[in-house]
């Protein structure tokens, strides 16, 4: 795969392509998320009792477009404790001896080429 246009256009070429990819950006990742969010939501090992830790399960837009970066997660207490389990007295002291349930980091590990195949066809579009 080669340049094959007028070299004299090339530093402009070059210019048009960082400034898609820069408008696209945060674009790109905030659909990723997304997609990561709702994998997660639906994933067989996240625990629904009731289904409101299911459904708080979100990806934020950038606050600011400029900089690429959505968080993905759960206002839910419980959050932590479900991924990486618990084994202690909380502040009420109640003792506790929960077992981790993952279900974020597998997601992510099962999911990562598709985010990252739904990042780069987002980079291609026209801005």
């Amino acid at each position: 795969m080669g340049f094959e246009g007028n070299w004299d256009d090339f530093p402009v070429e070059c210019m048009l392509i960082v400034e898609n990819i820069n408008l696209n950006a945060a674009k790109a990742v905030y659909k990723a998320a997304t997609q990561y969010a709702g994998d997660v939501a639906k994933c067989t090992s996240t625990p629904v009792d009731t289904g409101q830790y299911r459904g708080s399960i979100r990806a934020d837009p950038p606050a600011d477009f400029n900089i690429p970066v959505s968080y993905v997660g759960s206002p839910m207490p419980q959050t932590r404790r479900l991924e990486f389990g618990f084994t202690d007295i909380d502040s009420l002291g109640r003792t506790y001896n929960q077992a981790p349930r993952p279900h974020w980091r597998p997601t992510f590990d099962l999911g990562k080429a598709i985010y990252l195949d739904i990042m780069a066809q987002v980079l291609q579009e026209k801005a």
